[in-house]
């Protein structure tokens, strides 16, 4: 694709955001102060959003799981179906870390 094409491509933000942290005390746009809950669906905001242009059609990133039980987390676009295969798995009291790709849904822009 060209640049300055009408297509979609990246678009490294200025800086850095952290658009959720669950432990209490750390800063980012979204701070719920407590774990996510297993089993539990959780929407979280993206496209204009934390510093995310309004434009977004999918973000890059970073998620990580800190000290938590043990399971699998998957990332997936609202409006769509979760799909089967994890966006990265994590054992008991282990902090992992892996890169994520999502689409954002259509209709509000979260995942």
């Amino acid at each position: 694709m060209a640049i300055g094409g009408s297509g979609l491509m990246f678009y490294p933000l200025d800086a850095p955001v952290r658009i959720l942290d669950t432990r209490p005390g750390l800063s980012a746009c979204s701070q719920p102060n407590a774990p996510i809950a297993a089993g539990i669906a959780r929407v979280q905001p993206a496209r204009g959003f934390c510093g995310i242009p309004a434009t977004a059609q999918a973000i890059t990133g970073n998620v990580t799981t800190v000290n938590s039980g043990g399971g699998f987390l998957t990332l997936y676009p609202t409006g769509a179906a979760r799909q089967v295969v994890a966006s990265t798995n994590y054992g008991p009291n282990e902090v992992i870390n892996n890169v994520f790709t999502v689409g954002l849904g259509v209709a509000d822009g979260a995942f």
